[in-house]
């Protein structure tokens, strides 16, 4: 009875120190890594078919983000602001806005390309912060 309580002691200060000796290498991997890794901020537009390329086959294709929403393409467009930023310390994300000026015209065809899309009018902020 004496000895099996000190083997189980024994095993437990064993399983402790293990966890302990793996867990400190992977909590500061992922600190450092989130602590070093830089948000790359695109705010050119001409780089704006890099960013939002909805062929899938561009640098930012493979990721989680709806970018349905942009248009293909801005290129004849009065592009006042544009901002892409990707942030990947372990996990990418991404963040992106537009704002155009429109004619009427063209600001009635992108309304339709939306509702084709089943995006609704939205004006306000999803609850993005320090963008």
């Amino acid at each position: 009875m004496y000895r099996s309580k000190w083997k189980t002691a024994g095993i437990i200060l064993c399983v402790v120190f293990i966890c302990i000796l793996i867990g400190i290498p992977i909590g500061c991997f992922l600190g450092l890594s989130g602590v070093l890794a830089k948000p790359k901020v695109i705010d050119d537009v001409t780089k704006y078919e890099e960013c939002i390329d909805s062929s899938g086959k561009g640098k930012y294709a493979v990721k989680w983000m709806e970018d349905t929403i942009f248009p293909a393409t801005v290129s004849n467009k009065k592009v006042r602001d544009f901002r892409f930023i990707y942030y990947n310390p372990f996990d990418a994300q991404y963040l992106a806005y537009l704002v155009v000026d429109y004619k009427k015209s063209e600001y009635e065809s992108e309304l339709k390309r939306l509702h084709k899309e089943g995006i609704n009018r939205f004006e306000g902020y999803w609850d993005v912060t320090g963008f």
